[in-house]
């Protein structure tokens, strides 16, 4: 499959993606890319906000940042069984046909747009990052 398809043209995407055997080995890959990116830009963020504490509460307060990052990584996975699981109902309640497999596929190249998103946002959370800890220095 042509994933910048997916992006420019979507309709033809899924279109083409509906005619093909179902495979979650992409999608599960999109979401993983996307759950990493969205763990790596909570550890940046954290890494900002625990900076405006005082230094006896940043010790303690440096394990959150650790959280963040398996927390946002594990909830990029669950948010994809959630929305795929809630997409799946909605097509149940109106009679649709498919299977759960098919719609987790589905659901999964739908992430493709998030990990362009955190790609842009990444970088300017760590430009962000390296603005405040200079601000912080003076």
């Amino acid at each position: 499959m042509n994933l910048i398809e997916a992006l420019t043209n979507p309709d033809t995407f899924f279109k083409k993606l509906s005619q093909k055997e179902i495979s979650l080995k992409e999608p599960f890959l999109i979401v993983l890319i996307f759950s990493i990116l969205i763990a790596i830009s909570a550890y940046i963020s954290t890494s900002i906000i625990y900076k405006i504490f005082p230094p006896q509460y940043q010790q303690v307060l440096a394990f959150t940042k650790i959280i963040a990052l398996i927390s946002t990584f594990i909830g990029g996975i669950v948010a994809w069984l959630i929305i795929a699981g809630f997409m799946h109902l909605i097509s149940m309640i109106f009679k649709g046909e498919g299977s759960f497999k098919k719609t987790l596929s589905f659901t999964g190249y739908g992430f493709l747009p998030n990990i362009v998103g955190a790609l842009i946002t990444i970088p300017i959370a760590y430009y962000m990052r390296e603005i405040s800890q200079q601000e912080m220095r003076l």
